[in-house]
């Protein structure tokens, strides 16, 4: 199951800040989902220092649509870089 869910192409949500580019161990596994008012990205982020699985959910966003910079979408993103720093960093 993680095998498949490192293929997932969406790397606007959780995978978005992640410092791929200073570590190259990192990796991403996870499944998004969203609609107009909801934005989810769940899964497991790994490096050489561990793992970790998170689940994080937006719901009832006052910014609507699919746009890249939607509100919703940014916070699962910076969210994701605090859990990130939390436990790999």
């Amino acid at each position: 199951m993680i095998a498949i869910m490192r293929n997932q192409q969406d790397m606007l949500q959780a995978a978005r800040l992640l410092p791929f580019q200073d570590d190259t161990t990192l990796w991403i596994a996870d499944k998004t989902g969203s609609l107009d008012e909801v934005k989810n990205d769940v899964g497991v982020v790994g490096n050489s220092k561990g793992r970790y699985v998170y689940a994080i959910f937006c719901d009832q966003s006052k910014d609507l649509g699919e746009q890249v910079d939607n509100r919703a979408t940014l916070a699962v993103a910076r969210i994701s870089r605090l859990i990130y720093d939390h436990f790999l960093k």
